[in-house]
């Protein structure tokens, strides 16, 4: 995959964002021409890639980004506060890269003897309309990896009607692979 798409659509784009705007406030502290030049270049580039990255941040801490960076951009007219403004934007996208975060480290699998994963999932999982003859992708995982799939997948399986199904079958695997969410909730 291409390492721009991949930056982006991984959310590690925003982390980049944030530190080109977080950048950006330091350099406006700075009375040299080319300093408040590069400064305005990082901004543009760190909302271009904050934005692009489609970060879901709670909508407390946009409004938020939003009112510190705007009298930031203000600021930058008159000397009146600059400083302070520019620490406050450096805080507030450091706090944003804070929220942000814990959903980027990815957990630690512990080393389990059997080699088993139960799956649980739609007709994407499930196979559409084709019955028991088709190969499904967890069959083939679990021929090609050496693997017993537990396979608890339905065609039309919402997220209620998995949880049910989930509750009447015991999970029999260390591992579980959820990949449901296509159909609306009933």
């Amino acid at each position: 995959m291409n390492f721009i798409v991949y930056h982006i659509v991984s959310g590690q784009a925003f982390f980049t964002g944030a530190v080109l705007v977080i950048l950006a406030a330091l350099l406006s502290l700075r009375e040299r021409r080319i300093a408040k030049r590069v400064s305005v270049l990082a901004f543009l580039l760190g909302l271009i890639a904050i934005t692009v990255s489609s970060t879901p941040l709670p909508y407390w801490f946009c409004g938020v980004a939003l009112v510190i960076t705007l009298v930031w951009l203000c600021s930058g007219f008159v000397k009146k506060g600059r400083r302070r403004s520019a620490f406050a934007l450096i805080g507030v996208w450091a706090i944003g890269m804070a929220l942000e975060l814990p959903y980027h480290i990815t957990p630690d699998l512990k080393p389990v003897d059997a080699k088993a994963l139960t799956v649980i999932g739609d007709s994407v999982t499930a196979g559409l309309g084709s019955g028991d003859r088709a190969e499904t992708w967890p069959r083939i995982l679990a021929r090609e990896h050496n693997l017993h799939v537990q396979d608890i997948s339905q065609a039309g399986d919402t997220v209620a009607s998995a949880l049910k199904r989930v509750q009447e079958q015991p999970i029999s695997s260390p591992v579980v692979l959820l990949e449901i969410g296509g159909n609306r909730w009933q």
